[in-house]
């Protein structure tokens, strides 16, 4: 004997399944789609800014939303538009997140902060400090890089970070530029 499920219970489970899998594609898809797009030859490493993470979980939330809508309105035109509509937004959030990015390169610093469609271009030369802040306990390590015209990125010590820390020192010692390790 087959089983008849209602659509109504089908959307119930999809809805389910994309909150769960969308908490797990977080941790990952913003990297990934970073480094897709912005990611070429003579490219170390794209970082991806915390705030990007928010913008791609509106974004799932979205996706989520839309079959929230047809599990709790039915399949009616009147849902399956909104739904349909949620979808379409949800395109809005991705493409946002997927234009903001921190990317160190073999000839420069670049960075175009979220919700900007400023993009900032340093070369080697035009930095002029990389500051160390050691982390206390529970909180993190970090990197703050200073430019000549006094503008900051701050990165977070981790296992990405951990990817260009021998051709970064490489690059400051060749271009003389200050490391400082403070805390």
């Amino acid at each position: 004997m087959t089983k008849n499920y209602e659509p109504r219970q089908v959307f119930l489970v999809l809805c389910i399944a994309t909150a769960i899998f969308s908490l797990i594609l977080l941790l990952f898809i913003p990297q990934i789609i970073a480094d897709i797009v912005h990611h070429t030859s003579g490219v170390w490493q794209v970082f991806v800014p915390k705030g990007n993470f928010v913008v791609y979980a509106v974004g799932f939330f979205l996706i989520f939303l839309s079959l929230f809508i047809l599990f709790i309105l039915d399949i009616k035109k009147k849902s399956i538009l909104l739904s349909i509509l949620c979808i379409l937004l949800s395109i809005i959030p991705f493409y946002i997140g997927s234009q903001s990015y921190i990317i160190f390169a073999n000839d420069s610093i670049s960075y175009s902060p979220i919700f900007s469609t400023e993009k900032k271009k340093y070369t080697w030369d035009e930095l002029s400090a990389v500051t160390y802040f050691k982390a206390k306990e529970g909180e993190k390590s970090e990197y703050v890089f200073t430019f000549k015209d006094d503008n900051t990125i701050t990165l977070e010590d981790n296992s990405y970070f951990g990817n260009i820390i021998n051709p970064l020192q490489i690059k400051l010692k060749e271009m003389g530029i200050i490391f400082k390790k403070e805390g």
